[in-house]
């Protein structure tokens, strides 16, 4: 609470990291904030201010006379008591008389040595015309405090309320004692100091109140009654300070729990240390917050506790700057200079290594000396933020209200403990303001979190399809990746799927007679055809080349053999469009193989490609190479079509064996002729027996026989180029036979 003694020193706070700020809609987020900054405001003062009464009177000359003054409300002790220096005065001869006219007329029982105020320290007082031969400035040393105070006749039980005082005290009202805290002694071995807490209900029913009360102090700088004293009804005084500890309680879990929060952010994302700093700051203060005030840790932990909370204290206040000053510049680093918070940290150090070992009679004179460290980085602080709300950094305006309402507060104690302004101590104020306009930025810094992020989801949405157009989502998922930031170099695996070579025939003549820009135009409508047809077959897109293309089929082998016959029924369509329009019409091959591949990337580190590797592609190539010598449309390999759940549903027919490399046996290639003109796909049917008949003869080496059966197919169908194929192998095969008789 306060920033000037060893019970309350100075504690800047500061903003937990700076929301994005933008021009548009600034000025409704400035009203809100302000809205928040003047509620926070009217709340805490409220709390701070309920059941007090609102013209405070003061004790003039030892005694405080509340006869007008309504005691359902709470006042204060405050103003000038008479004060005994360096002795303890028995209670009992300090009694009045019980009427209440005649205690207001009579004298003080004892005379004083002088008149004290109170709330304050009686190291500024002049005891020189006291007959101790004590010191007659400092801190230590023993006296009793007087008060005479006059009430109404009739009143309701009252209670008085201590915070705390310099550094122990005995309470006694009306001669009974009520109370002590610490132990009050002479001597500095007898004595014990404590700071908690105390609630006093009298049993006094009288007009009339003695209340004295011995303070003794050995252990702070600093002594006498420096906190108010309250007295009012039982009920009130209870409120009163239950509402206090609720408000602090409130106030320490929020900054546990923002603490804690933010030094989870730091340890997920280190590269922003102002949420570090921060996360740092406000567990530091919330040490303090239950070390000032209502003293809850002092309430808590035992007597022997004293000295080690107070080092405590002071070590927040040090911390509590240096790690303040960090966070701004964290925040902007632009604005500010690293040989400052250098040098904060060297001084702060000094000041707590001062406060750790030396004895409290010493280091409690050091908070005097830091006020103007205090003071220096506060106008350091305000530069700052006037530097970066100029250069229009972001969250500048949000950051500097925050932190200037809690430095504002922070000088308010200052002048307040030092006597120099007669207001009230503010920083607890301040707190709950910073506690309002952080979660409003923070509030702002998530809206806008999932605004950037619903934004990077749909570009990253966008540029997975992107990618997706040029490396398959299959090919991903059968690499057992999940994005393409997952490939590695090397990446292999091994699967059974059917192969789809795709090739337009004599596409380079084609070609010659149009222009680049015709060409692409050209060959992207027609693989804007095809491209979806073999992905409604549950296949997809390998690589194209040129005007072909290479597809993989993961399911089943008639996923590709009807894809196939699809991809004829499209180009039908295509070629009666280029009709209509004057156009040459396209021939297509296509060629199907089912077997094990070998997915993977090949390449080097800095560029690498996807790709297939086996002799089932070889083979699926080299089947659609076959449809240009035999001029059919569509050729299946053995592979494929026994694997097929029903073959007997398309036409097909034998067109002979091809040798692969790597293969020990040839395999055996079929044409599907189901897309052929209707015509010409009857003949096939009548021809086939004739056809097959004489493939096999070719096989066996029957020549002959193989030259009549095909001789046969061509007299009923004379267009049957795999016929002529095989006539004109036939011609060329006799011809050399006969060569080598003649020889």
């Amino acid at each position: 609470m306060n920033p000037i003694r060893s019970n309350s020193s100075a504690r800047p706070l500061q903003l937990c990291s700076h929301p994005p700020s933008r021009s548009q809609g600034l000025s409704g987020s400035l009203r809100t904030l302000v809205f928040l900054v003047l509620t926070s405001l009217l709340a805490s003062a409220l709390l701070s201010s309920s059941g007090l009464a609102a013209e405070p009177i003061t004790a003039q000359q030892g005694i405080l006379d509340l006869r007008s003054s309504n005691l359902e409300e709470i006042h204060f002790l405050d103003g000038h008591w008479a004060f005994y220096w360096n002795r303890l005065v028995n209670p009992l001869s300090l009694r009045s008389p019980e009427d209440l006219d005649e205690a207001s007329r009579a004298a003080l029982p004892e005379t004083p040595d002088l008149f004290a105020e109170v709330p304050d320290d009686w190291n500024s007082l002049d005891r020189s015309g006291s007959d101790s031969t004590a010191a007659e400035k400092g801190g230590t040393g023993i006296a009793t405090y007087y008060l005479r105070v006059l009430l109404p006749e009739e009143h309701p039980p009252l209670s008085l309320k201590f915070l705390d005082e310099s550094s122990a005290y005995a309470l006694y009202v009306n001669g009974k004692l009520y109370g002590e805290n610490g132990r009050v002694a002479e001597k500095e071995q007898n004595y014990v100091p404590s700071y908690k807490t105390r609630l006093y209900e009298l049993q006094e029913k009288g007009p009339v109140l003695d209340i004295v009360i011995h303070v003794a102090n050995f252990g702070h700088r600093k002594g006498g009654l420096w906190e108010r004293i309250r007295i009012g009804p039982q009920s009130a005084i209870r409120q009163y300070r239950e509402g206090r500890i609720v408000f602090e309680s409130f106030i320490a879990g929020t900054l546990v729990i923002m603490g804690f929060y933010h030094l989870g952010l730091f340890y997920l994302r280190r590269k922003d240390l102002s949420t570090l700093w921060f996360g740092l700051f406000c567990l530091i203060i919330v040490l303090r917050l239950v070390l000032i005030g209502e003293r809850l840790l002092h309430d808590i932990m035992p007597g022997g506790w004293w000295e080690t909370l107070l080092r405590l204290e002071y070590l927040s206040v040090y911390g509590g700057l240096t790690t303040f000053i960090a966070f701004v510049h964290s925040l902007y680093p632009g604005e500010t200079h690293k040989r400052f918070l250098q040098l904060l940290l060297i001084i702060s150090g000094a000041f707590a290594l001062f406060a750790l070992f030396s004895p409290t009679l010493w280091f409690t004179h050091s908070i005097d000396y830091f006020q103007f460290v205090l003071l220096t980085a506060i106008a350091y602080v305000v530069g700052v933020f006037a530097l970066a709300i100029y250069r229009k950094r972001e969250g500048a305006i949000f950051v500097s209200v925050a932190s200037l309402v809690l430095c504002a507060t922070v000088v308010n104690d200052l002048a307040y403990n030092q006597q120099v302004i007669r207001t009230a101590q503010l920083v607890a104020v301040g707190l709950f303001v910073f506690i309002f306009i952080q979660a409003f930025i923070l509030s702002i810094r998530f809206s806008r979190a999932f605004s950037t992020i619903e934004s990077m989801k749909d570009s990253l949405q966008q540029y997975n399809q992107a990618y997706s157009r040029f490396v398959p989502e299959e090919f991903l998922k059968y690499l057992h990746k999940e994005s393409i930031l997952d490939i590695r170099l090397g990446d292999q695996v091994q699967e059974s799927m059917s192969v789809l070579f795709l090739d337009i025939r004599d596409f380079t003549q084609r070609s010659e007679r149009m222009s680049p820009a015709e060409t692409f135009g050209f060959i992207n409508e027609y693989l804007g055809r095809v491209g979806p047809l073999i992905r409604d077959h549950n296949g997809f897109i390998d690589k194209y080349l040129g005007d072909g293309l290479m597809a993989l089929f993961p399911g089943k082998p008639q996923d590709a053999v009807e894809a196939g016959l699809a991809i004829q029924t499209a180009v039908q369509v295509f070629n009666q469009e280029l009709s209509a329009q004057g156009l040459a019409t396209i021939r297509i091959g296509i060629g199907i193989h089912t077997g094990l591949l070998m997915l993977g990337t090949v390449g080097e580190a800095e560029r690498m490609d996807g790709t297939v590797i086996s002799d089932a592609v070889n083979l699926a190539a080299r089947t659609e190479g076959l449809t240009r010598i035999y001029g059919v449309s569509m050729i299946v390999s053995q592979d494929t079509l026994f694997q097929l759940e029903d073959p007997t549903r398309y036409n097909y027919r034998f067109l002979g064996k091809v040798r692969v490399k790597g293969k020990d046996q040839p395999v055996s290639i079929f044409e599907f002729f189901d897309l052929d003109e209707k015509e010409v796909r009857t003949i096939k049917v009548v021809t086939r027996e004739d056809f097959e008949r004489g493939v096999m003869q070719l096989h066996e080496r029957q020549f002959a026989d193989a030259r009549s059966s095909f001789e046969a197919v061509k007299r009923a169908a004379p267009d049957d180029r795999a016929a002529d194929y095989y006539l004109s192998r036939l011609e060329k095969i006799l011809v050399r036979k006969s060569a080598k008789i003649a020889d």
